[in-house]
């Protein structure tokens, strides 16, 4: 297991350093600059700031700058937000992101696997047909199409949630809607998922052994088949999370929540540069985290994906 442990962590660095270095090069190759605007700048103002921020340096000097502050955990100034460091950005605003994503993932777990197991111990009954059709439909309707009819029906025509905005945990109430639009997609994978992973449990030898032996349907699904049966679960739950953080972009738009992913977009807008690549990297490494730490719980909970 440490061997296992070893081999995933030396990929770690050599996977961000690859995804830095694109990031840093696409970005720049991209048409357009952070300095562009329907008013021009004066010749002699925008060398000066090009030459602030080392701009009009050759842009491997500019790589090595930028990759020399990067190992110092210093992700450069915002070209957009003046007098504001990337680092302040992303601590201001990637708490949001995370604990809208936190919640989607915990909802979307509690609504997948309870639609999964029912629908896999009772197969190929109404309840499983209905439980495998609205997991279709869930994964059919995209985010930024559930948003604005949640928007519509609970805080519009039924007053039950407010529609937009997000102040921090004094105002918690808004965090339901966008939780809930984002986790449906991902409740209708994991419920599919967790289904198939029961069913091929379900249909083993040492549970049909059990069901001989009198074992209660409980005791049989809780105590042996659901182990089995969530590995495809656990493995979707890395890149799930992440997704989760990265999919929030859309949702954070449309519910006005201060998040990282707004900032992302922004960014992207006007071609800033540092925070294009500060997100990308924040979001790039929690990626790598998640899928290291779901291949780790897999390997932990069946000992044949070490080798």
């Amino acid at each position: 297991m440490i061997h296992y442990i070893i081999k995933k962590l030396l990929v770690f660095p050599v996977t961000l350093f690859f995804l830095m270095t694109l990031t840093f090069f696409l970005v720049r190759l991209t048409p357009g600059g952070p300095f562009d605007s329907e008013r021009s700048l004066d010749p002699v103002v925008e060398e000066a700031m090009k030459e602030k921020y080392h701009l009009n340096a050759p842009l491997p000097q500019q790589y090595l700058h930028y990759l020399g502050n990067c190992l110092k955990l210093d992700l450069g100034p915002s070209f957009k937000h003046k007098a504001t460091s990337v680092n302040e950005i992303i601590a201001a605003t990637f708490p949001n992101s995370m604990l809208l994503g936190s919640l989607s993932l915990l909802l979307a777990l509690a609504i997948g696997m309870a639609a999964g197991i029912i629908a896999a111990s009772r197969h190929n009954t109404f309840i499983d047909y209905w439980a495998m059709t609205l997991s279709v439909l869930g994964l059919s309707l995209p985010a930024f199409v559930l948003a604005p009819l949640f928007q519509l029906f609970f805080a519009m025509k039924w007053s039950l949630l407010p529609v937009a905005g997000y102040n921090g945990l004094a105002s918690p109430a808004y965090l339901i809607l966008p939780a809930l639009t984002l986790s449906l997609p991902f409740a209708a994978r994991i419920a599919r998922l967790t289904r198939g992973g029961m069913l091929e449990v379900l249909n083993q030898d040492f549970i049909r052994t059990a069901k001989a032996k009198g074992l209660k349907e409980r005791t049989m699904i809780c105590r042996h088949a659901l182990k089995g049966g969530l590995m495809p679960v656990i493995t979707f739950l890395g890149p799930a999370f992440a997704a989760l953080m990265t999919g929030s972009l859309v949702i954070e738009r449309v519910f006005k929540i201060p998040g990282l992913g707004q900032e992302f977009v922004e960014a992207a807008l006007n071609r800033d540069y540092t925070l294009v690549s500060g997100t990308v990297l924040v979001y790039g490494s929690l990626l790598i985290i998640c899928n290291l730490i779901s291949d780790l719980v897999c390997a932990w909970v069946d000992p044949r994906v070490r080798f």
